[in-house]
């Protein structure tokens, strides 16, 4: 789920249901203002990702060959569908897509000018047993028109199946992406580019690799840039510098709960996905669908983590949660965040 750049929307992805809604943010309150198919009757669904520019939205259907397609959002919180503006982009995924390879997020760049799409493909073909990977690990491109369709093609950028997963920008419009298998020994790695005006990337740090295992999320505060490690059950930091570089700072420098033992909690723990950072870029939020909770640190002027608390009462994750071989199931557990 994303927040409107104005935070009067929020938008959010119903991969189930093959639709996006959006929601009117009141000072307490969520509205649905409308409900809108993705898959445009072309290939199947399964949006897991959505992003906004201006009155743009582009929501990404990860199921099938994946595709993305865009909407118009009006000041009254309605979603027109852009005519022609689906895209293909060859992800070889089922139906509904393997956790281990779909494509991951969606994303404009900074100015809007570039749609930018992560494609997981899974590790290298015979690191796991019976594990046969969907692609090397992409980087997708688009350029964006000034009707609001896409290019017709895109520009894709291969990542010797290092998993790119979740990414965020710095202020210069660099991207950060975790990339869950991008380390030694199946352990994560994040990775930092420049995205060139043909679409190409160039690599600023191709790989800050840490210990933690799937580094799935990343987002950053200008300064400092983290990733939550969802095997591991911990948060990883970076620095960061004015050339989009990323420096591992803290392999472990937040843990999460695991709830052992606790009925009902999920056989590999917190399991911390999507994470989120306030407006100030002060506090970091992590939402634990393990633990059915969302985790809060500060962060503090040197990049560390003083852990604040971690709050919910949410559903949990049911048992079996276990990666590599997690599937899609009854569960109804939290899986995004973002911050006002």
């Amino acid at each position: 789920m994303v927040l409107s750049q104005d935070q009067a929307f929020l938008l959010v992805t119903n991969a189930g249901s093959d639709s996006l809604s959006v929601l009117r943010v009141g000072k307490d309150t969520l509205e649905l203002s409308d409900i809108q198919p993705t898959s445009d009757g072309v290939g199947p669904g399964f949006p897991n990702s959505v992003t906004q520019h201006g009155d743009l939205v582009y929501a990404l259907n990860a199921a099938g060959e994946g595709s993305v397609t865009g909407f118009r959002l009006s000041d009254q919180g309605k979603l027109t569908p852009i005519p022609g503006s689906t895209r293909l982009l060859a992800a070889n995924q089922v139906d509904p897509p393997d956790t281990l390879f779909n494509p991951a997020q969606v994303s404009f760049t900074p100015d809007g000018g570039q749609l930018v799409v992560t494609i997981k493909d899974g590790p290298a073909a015979g690191l796991l047993d019976g594990v046969t990977p969907t692609g090397p690990s992409r980087v997708l491109v688009f350029d964006v028109l000034d009707d609001g369709q896409l290019a017709q093609a895109f520009t894709r950028t291969d990542l010797d199946n290092d998993g790119p997963f979740g990414f965020s920008f710095d202020a210069a419009g660099h991207l950060l992406t975790a990339m869950f298998v991008g380390g030694d020994d199946l352990a994560g790695a994040a990775g930092s580019f420049q995205i060139n005006a043909d679409g190409t990337l160039t690599p600023i740090t191709r790989t800050a690799k840490v210990s933690q295992l799937d580094p799935c999320w990343l987002e950053n505060n200008g300064k400092f840039a983290f990733t939550a490690n969802y095997t591991s059950g911990t948060i990883s930091s970076f620095r960061l510098g004015d050339d989009g570089s990323l420096t591992v700072l803290d392999e472990q420098a937040g843990f999460t709960d695991e709830s052992a033992g606790t009925p009902g909690a999920s056989q590999q723990g917190s399991t911390p996905l999507d994470l989120g950072i306030s407006p100030d870029g002060r506090f970091l939020y992590d939402v634990l669908p393990g633990s059915g909770s969302v985790g809060a640190w500060r962060i503090e002027d040197d990049g560390s983590l003083t852990k604040i608390g971690e709050y919910g009462g949410l559903s949990r994750t049911v048992d079996g949660d276990r990666a590599p071989e997690e599937r899609f199931g009854p569960g109804g557990s939290p899986a995004g965040i973002d911050v006002l």
